[in-house]
């Protein structure tokens, strides 16, 4: 069983997500998923997140060193995945968010 999914530093584009995301559809309860530094934008991060959404084990997400600006997306997904995950780093990307949606 696969516990621990790290891509750090591979240059993801959207059609290699989508292979990746066809790839790897059928697992379900990955612990720990780092995609560090692989050049995700908000296109990618559309493609990736449903999958991360049906992950049933997830406690650590690593989206941190990437370009991804959507603050909707990942809002989403921490609400779905708020019984289970404790750990997302999200640091340097270009995240803005209003203060409405606080």
């Amino acid at each position: 069983r696969i516990s621990v999914l790290e891509f750090n530093c591979l240059p993801f584009t959207r059609s290699l997500m989508e292979t990746f995301v066809n790839f790897a559809f059928s697992l379900r309860g990955v612990k720990k998923i780092s995609f560090r530094r692989c050049r995700i934008n908000d296109a990618c991060l559309q493609v990736l997140l449903p999958w991360v959404n049906n992950q049933t084990r997830l406690d650590t997400l690593n989206l941190s060193d990437n370009n991804i600006s959507s603050a909707p997306l990942l809002f989403e997904t921490f609400d779905k995945l708020a019984h289970t995950l404790q750990v997302v780093y999200l640091q340097n990307n270009w995240i803005t968010v209003s203060e409405s949606t606080f």
